[in-house]
């Protein structure tokens, strides 16, 4: 078996607040797929991420999983 995790973010570059039909959209698709998902949703997580020598980025993000018996990286690398 295995644990997919997908960390996806709430704000976009300019922290501009993604649509929710967004997020609904790929529940939805994960749903579909793999019949079933958690979403740690309550709170949102923060992210850390750097570019270059910059200074740091804060990101909140949601986070979905999904389990599967089979790994189909294809259709991850596709999906993603």
């Amino acid at each position: 078996m295995h644990l997919v995790l997908l960390f996806l973010p709430l704000y976009d570059n300019a922290q501009q607040a993604l649509p929710k039909s967004l997020l609904a959209e790929v529940r939805d698709e994960l749903m579909t797929k793999f019949g079933g998902l958690t979403a740690h949703s309550r709170a949102p997580v923060d992210g850390l991420w750097q570019e270059d020598d910059s200074h740091p980025v804060r990101d909140d993000l949601i986070i979905y999983e999904v389990m599967t018996s089979e790994l189909d990286r294809t259709w991850w690398k596709e999906y993603r």
